[in-house]
């Protein structure tokens, strides 16, 4: 959701995701958190920018196009993520406990570009 006080979304998801594409590829094969997802490019810019204006906490969030992974089981979607890397899913889950994320607003990732999507998405439960 965007919130009037936060800065207004001056780009288009498309144009954030080229923008992010080099901390996503430093994060490939590690466990990080998926905070949302979406198909619509404005649903996708406000959700970003209401994540980083979330009193400044999550400033380094980026963006992927779901096209650009094999490890997303559906195309067409704009995924935000945060670049905090854990060896394991269970690590990415609790750090989204420790953040107070709701169980479908956080879960743990994992980016690829061989692996398909079984076994790189963990949801808490």
């Amino acid at each position: 959701m965007y919130y009037p006080n936060d800065p207004a979304p001056t780009s288009t998801a498309d144009q954030q995701v080229a923008s992010d594409t080099y901390t996503a590829e430093s994060v490939v094969g590690w466990w990080i958190p998926q905070l949302s997802s979406n198909t619509d490019s404005a649903s996708a810019m406000a959700k970003f920018w209401s994540l980083q204006g979330m009193a400044g906490h999550y400033t380094d969030v980026f963006m992927v196009s779901s096209n650009d992974y094999t490890s997303f089981r559906y195309s067409g979607y704009y995924v935000t993520l945060i670049p905090r890397t854990f060896s394991t899913a269970a690590g990415a889950n609790a750090w989204c406990n420790s953040e107070g994320f709701a169980i479908g607003n956080c879960f743990a990732k994992r980016l690829s570009h061989t692996d398909g999507p079984d076994g790189n998405t963990v949801e808490r439960g």
